[in-house]
């Protein structure tokens, strides 16, 4: 069944997909500790990701970026896999966050 994308995610539905067709952002790593990344996109809002080198995956960390009710979205580490799992923020808003996800680590 074709998938259309309604907001973020993927759905399925009976209507052509043209959502899979676009071109995934380009990311830079800003700062990056104890597994957890901040990225710059070239749109200019950041990210924050929690990546696992040994699995090759990302992992959504922001509280806006988890599913709801439980768990947490993943995909593979590529520029396609971390816009599955993140979406754009604020740099001061992020860079807050990722400090708040450091310290929690300690």
């Amino acid at each position: 069944m074709p998938l259309k994308r309604v907001g973020k995610y993927p759905l399925a539905t009976g209507k052509p997909n043209t959502s899979m067709t676009e071109v995934a952002m380009e990311y830079t790593t800003i700062l990056e500790s104890d597994g957890i990344q901040l990225l710059r996109r070239n749109d200019g809002k950041y990210c924050v990701i929690e990546v696992s080198h040994a699995a090759n995956q990302v992992y959504s960390l922001m509280p806006g970026d988890q599913p709801s009710g439980s768990g947490r979205w993943f995909a593979r580490n590529t520029p396609a896999g971390i816009d599955y799992v993140a979406r754009g923020y604020s740099e001061s808003y992020a860079r807050k966050r990722f400090r708040a996800f450091i310290e929690e680590r300690k």
